[in-house]
């Protein structure tokens, strides 16, 4: 029951509450949910970082994954050094550090993965179906995308429903990430499963000089 209601009061953004149960419980900071994801990782998937911060203050040695998520560079390094082989580790709900430290856009801790042998392009094992580059294109920061292309992802990398990076950041108008992309050699013409391409989804989002200059890029002005 306290196990249960710590996970509610997490979801909730219950700060006070959090702290009081781990104040009761101390264990609960090491608590799993039922979907296998650590507290730390629970409470960041739901936007509560500084709750996620609290547990992992209290955490004996956070693993490889929350270290990835959290941005903890420098000891994510040392755990690596002593660990390699948790660089390709995979998390509960399928995701390499990779995939986290991207997705928050932590660049730091995605050099140091990368330095120690990250798969720039490994799949999830998760519906989605996500490589790292969708990862950073959902963060919404040219800079994470740009770390991932330097070290020679793929750019053209497709998740589920055939969508790639470069439909994400055009879609949400990210024209530094748009164009970054574009000299990787992403493909603007490409069309997902639906048919729609990066220039459609730029167009029903309202970011029509941005569509412009796709159409005018894959050969459709």
């Amino acid at each position: 029951m306290t196990q249960q209601a710590f996970f509610d009061a997490i979801a909730a953004d219950e700060r006070g509450r959090v702290s009081d149960l781990l104040a009761e419980a101390p264990g609960l900071a090491e608590a799993r949910h039922e979907s296998g994801v650590s507290a730390v990782l629970f409470a960041l998937y739901r936007g509560r970082g500084a709750i996620a911060e609290t547990i992992a203050a209290r955490v004996g040695g956070l693993d490889v994954h929350e270290l990835a998520a959290l941005g903890r560079a420098e000891v994510l390094g040392r755990h690596l050094d002593d660990t390699p082989g948790a660089v390709s580790a995979w998390s509960a709900d399928g995701f390499q550090p990779l995939h986290l430290a991207a997705f928050y856009a932590h660049v730091g801790a995605m050099r140091v993965l990368i330095a120690r042998g990250a798969d720039v392009d490994a799949k999830a094992r998760h519906p989605a179906g996500m490589a790292p580059i969708h990862s950073a294109a959902a963060s919404r920061r040219a800079e994470a995308v740009a770390v991932l292309l330097d070290a020679g992802a793929q750019p053209d990398a497709v998740q589920a429903g055939g969508f790639t990076a470069l439909m994400s950041a055009s879609a949400h108008g990210l024209e530094d990430m748009v164009e970054a992309l574009l000299r990787a050699g992403a493909e603007p013409g490409r069309a997902a499963d639906d048919a729609r391409t990066a220039a459609n989804l730029a167009r029903s989002a309202g970011f029509e000089a941005l569509a412009a200059r796709l159409d005018a890029v894959s050969g459709r002005d």
